[in-house]
């Protein structure tokens, strides 16, 4: 039976049965830093395709990356963490910068694995995370999958083991195993996802994404990514001004060019 059930937890992880759209990969020249957008769903090809593109552009100018995804291929979580590593690694010996890494409006599904994934196996130093308050996290169970259809036939023995290990696999991400028991119910739901937002996921510290992380809105995201330019002109560029607002006060001078997280962050290892 085990053999059988690690099988199928080759399925789509994801918060739609049957979704369509593979990974977008748009890369804006801002200035001192490109910013790379990726949405859609993560696919095997995904990990492959966004280190080839962002490689090539990495060797232009530092990156910013931002990510939005509903889910995708348990198979490509562990790669893509493998590739968004290599890149922040990458950056940081061409610039001496970390890669600027933003989780934007949803990060559900294989997503939130992937976010877990890098909270846990990151060097702070070489990747910088910050996420909005409003962002969300999905969580679901998966569903056994018969030639690309749910298997409605399968038993309730086969159920409770896959649900059993996707729990372990947040576990071994470094989720908080307090999380994981208070909400163990969203585990037993298939395709219907429970959403948590990125404050809640940084107040209850379910490493998720590092407690640390969380701020107030996505102009904090832009003035973050604007502490790493070496342009006071640039920061302008960066810092998005809102005329019926006053201005955001100036950053201070010894904090230009200076990540927020200084020396790495013990994490806990759980798994």
């Amino acid at each position: 039976m085990r053999c059988q059930i690690l099988s199928t937890l080759v399925v789509l992880l994801s918060g739609s049965a049957t979704p369509s759209l593979a990974m977008n990969v748009s890369i804006n020249d801002d200035g001192a830093v490109q910013f790379a957008t990726l949405n859609g769903v993560i696919d095997p090809e995904t990990p492959k395709q966004v280190k080839d593109q962002l490689s090539a552009a990495q060797k232009k100018k530092p990156l910013a990356l931002f990510i939005q995804s509903d889910g995708g291929a348990y198979v490509a979580i562990k790669p893509m963490q493998d590739a968004i590593l290599d890149l922040a690694k990458a950056n940081y010996d061409l610039y001496k910068k970390p890669l600027l890494l933003n989780f934007q409006t949803i990060c559900a599904s294989g997503c939130s694995i992937l976010s877990s994934m890098l909270t846990k196996n990151r060097d702070p130093k070489t990747l910088e995370i910050r996420v909005a308050n409003d962002a969300v996290f999905g969580f679901h169970g998966s569903v056994i999958r018969d030639n690309g259809k749910t298997d409605k036939t399968a038993t309730i023995e086969a159920k409770a083991e896959l649900e059993k290990q996707i729990v372990q696999t947040y576990l071994d991400a470094g989720v908080s195993p307090d999380f994981i028991k208070a909400h163990a119910d969203m585990f037993k739901i298939h395709f219907k996802q429970t959403l948590f937002s990125a404050k809640d996921m940084c107040g209850q510290k379910t490493m998720v994404i590092p407690p640390d992380s969380c701020v107030e809105n996505e102009l904090e995201v832009y003035r973050w990514i604007a502490r790493m330019s070496d342009s006071p002109e640039q920061q302008k560029v960066l810092i998005p001004i809102d005329p019926a607002k006053p201005p955001p006060e100036p950053l201070p001078a010894e904090q230009d060019n200076k990540p927020l997280n200084q020396g790495p962050q013990k994490l806990p290892f759980v798994g």
